[in-house]
């Protein structure tokens, strides 16, 4: 009978100690260590078509909740003039996008998905 009473004490003191210990230490959100929803979207060029696509693309995701996406990063050749100025001037009319040329998207992503 008292094998059976300090194994119940024991299992009690363990339990309390347990959540003390998971709500005593527990000082950042679980979001903190969430990566960010995005997309990455390539932009050949600017034609009108483009970016019809990029403006309809900007109202569907206005309307998605931000834990499916977030930011949605255009990625222009670095040579085209007219692509940079089409995602430069999306990047200024929806707060949605980010705009960067493929070289600097390739080392940002191949530094963040590095482990």
């Amino acid at each position: 009978m008292d094998g059976l009473l300090l194994a119940g004490l024991l299992l009690l003191v363990g339990i309390g100690l347990t959540v003390l210990l998971a709500f005593g230490r527990r000082t950042e959100t679980p979001q903190d260590h969430r990566l960010c929803p995005f997309a990455v979207l390539p932009v050949q060029d600017a034609s009108p078509g483009t970016e019809a696509l990029l403006r309809q693309y900007a109202a569907q995701v206005a309307w998605m909740d931000a834990e499916v996406l977030r930011c949605v990063l255009l990625v222009y050749p670095p040579e085209d003039a007219q692509a940079k100025a089409l995602c430069c001037a999306m990047v200024q009319n929806y707060a949605v996008f980010a705009a960067a040329p493929l070289p600097d998207a390739q080392a940002m992503l191949e530094k963040c998905c590095r482990p």
